[in-house]
């Protein structure tokens, strides 16, 4: 069985018709909560693990410390 690096690795996300809009706002404001947290709100009913995905994108993208008015 081969070995998998991190850095090897390669995340492959399937976008529907209906992501574009919330992927496109989120590549024009990568850093607003707002946005993320719209795709996150309408992927509610997606399979858990596409709901993750778009967590975790979030959380490296987002700095580590927001304040509360970006809310």
């Amino acid at each position: 069985m081969p070995v998998i690096r991190e850095k090897d690795r390669k995340l492959r996300i399937c976008l529907n018709e209906e992501d574009v809009p919330y992927e496109e706002e989120i590549l024009r404001n990568p850093y607003s909560i707002k946005h993320w947290l719209r795709y996150i709100d309408f992927k509610k009913d997606a399979p858990k693990h596409g709901v993750n995905i778009i967590y975790e994108r979030a959380l490296k993208e987002l700095p580590g410390r927001m304040e509360r008015k970006e809310l």
